[in-house]
C-alpha cells in the first residue's frame, strides 16, 4: 500500500472508533436517564449533571456537575452511576472527575427542578385567588 492508502485506513479506522465510542456513551447516558437527582427530583441526565464520558482502556470516565461540590448525596448518585453503567459494561472501571456547576448550568437545572415540581404538585382545594397570612410569634428566651 502506499502511504496515502495508509493514511485512509487509518482515518477510516479513527472514523469507526468514533462512532463506536459515540454510540457507546449515547447508551451510558440513556442508561444513566433513570438516574433521578435525590434532592431535585429530576434526571441527572436532564439535569446536565453528566458531562463528559470517556472510555479508555476498560475505564469509563464520567465528568459529574454537581450544584455543589460538597453535595451531601455525592456518593450515593455515584454509587447509582457505578450500578447503571455496570450493568451496561460489566467489566469496566467507573471514575469520576466530580465539579460544580457553573452559575448559569446551576440556574438551568434549578429551573428544570421548580418546573418538574410545579408539574407534579398535588391539587389543594386553595383558590388560586386566595390571600394566605402567615402569623408567626416572637415569644420565648
Amino acid at each position: 500500500m502506499s502511504s496515502r492508502e495508509d493514511s485512509i485506513e487509518i482515518t477510516n479506522s479513527a472514523m469507526i472508533e468514533n462512532l463506536e465510542f459515540k454510540t457507546i456513551a449515547s447508551q451510558i447516558r440513556a442508561t444513566l436517564s433513570p438516574i433521578i437527582d435525590p434532592e431535585l427530583k429530576v434526571s441527572i441526565v436532564e439535569l446536565g449533571m453528566i458531562g463528559g464520558i470517556d472510555l479508555i482502556e476498560g475505564e469509563v470516565k464520567i465528568d459529574l456537575a454537581l450544584t455543589t461540590i460538597a453535595c451531601p448525596l455525592r456518593s450515593q448518585i455515584q454509587k447509582e452511576i457505578s450500578s447503571k453503567i455496570s450493568t451496561l459494561l460489566p467489566n469496566a472501571k467507573v471514575s469520576f472527575n466530580v465539579i460544580a456547576m457553573s452559575q448559569a448550568d446551576k440556574a438551568k437545572a434549578m429551573q428544570l427542578a421548580r418546573s418538574a415540581a410545579s408539574k407534579n404538585a398535588p391539587n389543594n382545594s386553595i383558590p388560586s385567588n386566595a390571600r394566605i397570612i402567615a402569623i408567626a410569634s416572637g415569644k420565648g428566651a
